[in-house]
């Protein structure tokens, strides 16, 4: 539940994963600097400034957030050009201390309505 992988492909492939889902509440310790930081949530949480939901637990220590896409947020700058946070995704975040992030709950707007996810 502490690490996270980047893996580099060059052709389609169908890969499976097995185990227990893990709470959307869990704990995620990061450490000073880069981490690769999974989204265990089942709903999605935009990432628009100047709230930036997914990281609001530790927003004061975020330096830097991006995607797999380039797209980014920073706080200090009130800028995001992200895209909601969603299920099956992970983010690159660096923070200027060792910290606990923990995903806010669904918004109560958004657990009446199905979750669609984009691609």
């Amino acid at each position: 539940m502490t690490e996270g992988y980047q893996v580099k492909i060059d052709q389609d492939v169908i890969a499976t994963w097995t185990g227990d889902q893990i709470d959307a509440d869990a704990d995620i310790p990061m450490i000073e600097g880069w981490n690769i930081v999974p989204y265990y949530p089942t709903y999605q949480i935009s990432a628009d400034s100047p709230d930036f939901l997914p990281l609001s637990s530790i927003i004061d220590h975020v330096i830097v957030a991006k995607d797999s896409r380039g797209n980014f947020l920073l706080p200090d700058q009130v800028f995001s050009n992200m895209k909601a946070w969603k299920p099956t995704k992970g983010y690159f975040v660096k923070v200027n201390d060792d910290v606990t992030l923990n995903y806010p709950e669904e918004p109560e707007e958004q657990q009446a309505s199905p979750l669609v996810c984009e691609t």
